[in-house]
């Protein structure tokens, strides 16, 4: 009777361990693919910020996106002049943008940092995405 108690107790304590590491590598996929889509999202940021840069060439470098500050992004734009994070249409996540310009061998070099946001459980997640251009003149 007590080699039948200890087995089922032996039993019971592996199917909770089997059951916690099952839980566990659930949430941890989760978190993955919740990072991997917002490294998209900061790769997007970027790629908008080449295409303004390249669609415009020297000219660009007036428009109010690039000037040194946070600007909003929204998962397909960057908002100028609003410096806290908006939210990525109907998504989890919020984005913005960070473009530094300054003056390097008579070339106006732009720094830009993208940082996508997302609440995980009671942690907030942020992934960064960071490219330097140079405007020709």
């Amino acid at each position: 009777m007590i080699e039948i108690l200890i087995a089922v107790g032996v039993a019971v304590i592996a199917l909770l361990s089997i059951s916690r590491l099952s839980s566990r590598s659930i949430n941890n996929s989760g978190s993955a693919v919740r990072q991997s889509t917002a490294t998209n999202y900061a790769q997007t940021a970027i790629d908008k910020a080449r295409f303004l840069k390249n669609d415009g060439g020297l000219a660009a470098v007036s428009n109010s996106v690039f000037d040194t500050g946070y600007h909003c992004f929204n998962g397909t734009n960057i908002i100028a002049a609003l410096g806290a994070y908006c939210t990525i249409t109907s998504t989890e996540y919020e984005g913005r943008v960070y473009m530094e310009r300054a003056t390097i061998n008579s070339k106006i070099e732009l720094s830009i940092t993208a940082e996508i946001r997302w609440l995980e459980g009671s942690l907030t997640r942020t992934v960064k995405n960071e490219a330097k251009m140079v405007f020709d003149q």
